[in-house]
């Protein structure tokens, strides 16, 4: 059977009552600039990834333009070249990454958020050592 229009509406909760739910979250994070401290946490840790990848000998960053500038990461995506027998070890080892094939071969998108750490980071780069 078809579901109606207004049944998807109201089970994504795109209803007026259920927008104090979204309504809440955004103002918990904009209460003391949370959303920014936040945000820089998962860019610091961009940059740390960043450097790591290029210090890296088997491994390339691939600098997308919507990711980096000429002075550096400016966010927290990136994307880089990562040989397969190291793919599928950072990938035993618990890490998490996109295969992103619009930029070639063994290319990946790598994605931080403010909860990374930068213990996650060095392991990350020494896996790609190994």
């Amino acid at each position: 059977a078809k579901k109606s229009l207004l049944f998807h509406v109201k089970r994504f909760g795109h209803i007026a009552s259920k927008g104090r739910y979204v309504a809440a979250q955004a103002v918990a994070m904009l209460t003391d600039d949370r959303w920014l401290v936040a945000t820089e946490r998962a860019h610091h840790i961009a940059q740390l990834l960043g450097e790591g990848i290029r210090r890296s000998t088997s491994s390339e960053l691939v600098l997308p333009a919507h990711s980096a500038t000429p002075h550096g990461i400016d966010g927290n995506l990136l994307c880089a070249r990562i040989p397969q027998e190291q793919q599928q070890r950072l990938r035993e080892a618990g890490a998490v990454f996109y295969d992103w094939t619009r930029l070639g071969t063994n290319a990946v998108r790598l994605v931080t958020s403010h909860a990374s750490t930068e213990e996650e980071v060095a392991s990350f780069v020494r896996l790609l050592e190994a």
